[in-house]
């Protein structure tokens, strides 16, 4: 390879890395302007749909817990009763598996909750998610956007399908880090990676409802985003960062998913290209 092709092949890569990082600081600075752009323009109100959701989810993930444990439970007095056995501390060993099949349908729940929370809002909130991006596209350019029913069950079934497409991936990348994190000093930095991997994929979703309205394929989406994937890391990575707050991450994130959208819809707004 000549000196002079070499230099070309360098050039061409400082010039994504600045452009990678020009794209990852207007992602972090958008997000402060949605909240500012919220505000203004009388947007907030949307944020009583997650509180009503989060409610739902209070009340509604206890119940079913309670029901699969007592379902669980049944099942397994079914199958087994030690009630009916003669040997020595029988009476106590009902009671003793009720408590681990309960500590163990918990954990479940709580793992799959943890690692798949996020996309669960993302299914759950597309609807107003995609309704959010279009009213900030509206504000922005003064265009009309003629609200279609058709239309809308198409962005509100891709959102869905985008969702679960990166649940898969997000799966994949979950259990080939699992492996990895046996390996020395490697394994130390699988959670590092799982954290870029799903902050990309979020700042995906929140930016393919731009790239929809704007009639891009889902295809072609993809190969956008891929080339302002320093947007996609930022916007998604507040979302992240919001899902692992101990406790109240979950709920936290849901409001966050707004101010998320509109912040990827005010940055893709000034890179059109």
């Amino acid at each position: 390879m000549s000196k002079k092709k070499i230099l070309s092949n360098k050039n061409k890569n400082i010039s994504k890395i600045k452009v990678f990082f020009k794209h990852l600081l207007l992602g972090y600075k958008s997000y402060w302007e949605a909240i500012k752009f919220i505000f203004k323009h009388g947007l907030s109100w949307y944020f009583l749909v997650p509180l009503l959701i989060n409610i739902i989810f209070v009340f509604g993930g206890f119940g079913a817990t309670i029901k699969v444990i007592n379902f669980a439970t049944e099942t397994f007095k079914t199958w087994i009763d030690f009630d009916t056995k003669s040997f020595l501390g029988h009476q106590y060993l009902n009671e003793f598996f009720v408590v681990i099949i309960g500590i163990l349908i918990s954990v479940l729940f709580f793992v799959a909750f943890m690692y798949l929370s996020g996309h669960i809002i993302m299914i759950l909130f597309s609807p107003l998610l995609s309704f959010v991006s279009e009213k900030v596209d509206r504000i922005l350019t003064n265009k009309d956007f003629p609200f279609e029913w058709k239309q809308f069950f198409s962005d509100v079934l891709r959102g869905i399908l985008i969702a679960v497409r990166n649940i898969l991936i997000e799966l994949f990348c979950i259990i080939l880090m699992f492996f990895i994190s046996f390996i020395p000093i490697v394994g130390w930095f699988s959670p590092i990676v799982l954290f870029i991997v799903s902050s990309y994929y979020y700042g995906f979703s929140f930016m393919d409802y731009t790239n929809e309205r704007r009639g891009l394929s889902f295809w072609k989406s993809i190969k956008y985003i891929q080339k302002h994937k320093g947007l996609a890391y930022a916007n998604g990575s507040i979302f992240s960062l919001a899902l692992l707050i101990p406790f109240c991450g979950v709920s936290i994130a849901t409001f966050v998913a707004i101010i998320s959208t509109v912040a990827a819809t005010l940055s893709m707004e000034k890179i059109k290209t």
